[in-house]
């Protein structure tokens, strides 16, 4: 018990000491962990409470009363406040401490089509974003196969559903409609172009319908000398050097459907 104590030693020859002993109260302190909800809106939350002091055994009450409990750990918590105290076995107890769990955020998805050049490519391609719950994030369009990128490609147009999941298992869905262009693929070339620099037609470039690759173009002026070479379909020619008249061009690529392609023709240079 608590107080202020003398104490006397005599010896055996009556030799007598006083002794003065102060017995005080250590102060009981509570502390607590969280482990929040593994998904927005789930009732998974933990809080772990421990205690410095006082005589164990002891009681652990949450909600002043509403849950008593000789465990320190509480369980199938949602979000919002708590109060705990602790009561050890001589009747002391912790002063009240409220703890928040605060909820996970939800998680949310949404798609962006990207749309192919024309109607017979095949590269009709979407991206899932995510946003909320516990990255990393994985994706699907069947809940069977599974990837960590967020981008599906050679898909077929009309209604797709897509999914997401997150570290702990949260899910979420979405649907989007992809499109069909309804453009033939195709590369078009100009037949004419003016580089006055009045920002219309001053470029000599393909307009592309189609999704390719392995580009070439070739330019050879009228006494068959190639005067431009690129491999780059939006770079185009500028034709700032050369004189007004015609030109003859060459361009080469693999289309959509992986066939090698060829086209030629000429091009007027007007100044």
């Amino acid at each position: 018990k608590m107080g202020t104590y003398n104490v006397s030693v005599i010896s055996a020859n009556g030799l007598a000491i006083m002794l003065n002993f102060n017995i005080g109260e250590e102060d009981m302190d509570i502390k607590s962990e969280v482990i929040p909800p593994s998904c927005y809106g789930y009732k998974d939350a933990v809080i772990k409470l421990g205690v410095t002091a006082g005589a164990p055994p002891y009681s652990y009450e949450m909600n002043h009363g509403v849950v008593v409990q000789n465990q320190p750990v509480f369980t199938k918590l949602g979000a919002g406040q708590y109060n705990f105290k602790i009561t050890d076995d001589l009747g002391c107890s912790t002063p009240i401490l409220t703890v928040e769990i605060t909820e996970t955020r939800p998680l949310q998805i949404s798609a962006t089509n990207v749309e192919p050049p024309c109607n017979d490519a095949r590269n009709r391609r979407m991206i899932i974003n995510g946003t909320g719950g516990s990255p990393p994030y994985y994706y699907s369009l069947d809940l069977h196969n599974w990837q960590t990128s967020n981008s599906f490609e050679q898909l077929a147009s009309g209604k797709q559903v897509y999914y997401i999941t997150d570290k702990n298992k949260c899910e979420a869905s979405g649907e989007i409609e992809i499109k069909k262009n309804l453009n033939n693929c195709a590369i078009f070339m100009p037949n004419a172009f003016s580089p006055n620099g009045d920002g219309l037609n001053d470029i000599f470039r393909p307009k592309i319908q189609d999704d390719i690759h392995d580009f070439t173009m070739e330019i050879y002026n009228r006494y068959g000398q190639r005067i431009y070479l690129s491999h780059d379909p939006r770079e185009g020619w500028s034709g700032v050097r050369e004189a007004t008249g015609t030109y003859i061009w060459t361009i080469t690529y693999t289309d959509s459907k992986s066939q090698a392609r060829k086209q030629q023709g000429s091009v007027m240079l007007i100044r």
